[in-house]
């Protein structure tokens, strides 16, 4: 089921429920503040997201590793790219203009990745490595769309549960890490790196 194209002149509130309270990022601190928003999108919004992400014909492309290149091998997930590389990946659910409110709320500049992530149950939770998306202070935008027990950790011991509709914003040069669930089929996270 395809998302839809918002109408030139529509209201952000009919997909956005509550905005977020934006932090400047200081480049002296390579520790910023985590910003957690419950209720982030409208119902409605949240189920259509879920909707396509969990059609049986929407792509998902397997993953070995999660962040760094690993020798284990229970660090694997599902990604399906929506944005990367400078350019809008082509697909037949028309996602990018799906995404199109979320990026206005959150104020989006300059956008450098946008994906869905898709973590299985495999009987326990498990860690992955701490990772950077980039090197660079920039933002990062989790948009959990499934209630599991995993969850987002931090390198200072945070942990942000994956609760549905529930937007986390970090500085994604902070170091962080995805877990798998185990109470759930799969655990499904919207994420957005941008400027």
């Amino acid at each position: 089921m395809p998302l839809t194209n918002p109408p030139d002149d529509y209201d952000i509130n009919v997909f956005i429920k509550n905005h977020p309270n934006f932090k400047e990022l200081p480049l002296e601190s390579p520790h910023r503040d985590i910003e957690v928003i419950d209720n982030f999108l409208t119902p409605n919004y949240v189920k259509k997201l879920q909707s396509v992400f969990f059609d049986i014909d929407f792509k998902w492309n397997y993953s070995p590793f999660v962040g760094e290149v690993t020798h284990s091998d229970r660090g694997l997930y599902f990604i399906h790219n929506i944005y990367e590389n400078f350019r809008i990946t082509e697909d037949e659910f028309h996602l990018w203009d799906g995404f199109l409110p979320i990026l206005q709320a959150l104020k989006v500049h300059s956008i450098m990745r946008l994906r869905a992530l898709l973590y299985v149950n495999q009987g326990e939770i498990i860690e992955h490595e701490m990772h950077q998306d980039r090197e660079y202070p920039h933002k990062t935008a989790l948009i959990y769309l499934n209630d599991n027990n995993g969850y987002t950790g931090f390198e200072d011991g945070t942990k942000v549960e994956s609760v549905c509709n529930r937007l986390v914003l970090f500085d994604g040069s902070m170091k962080h890490h995805s877990t798998t669930c185990s109470d759930a089929k799969e655990r499904l996270v919207i994420s957005i790196n941008y400027f």
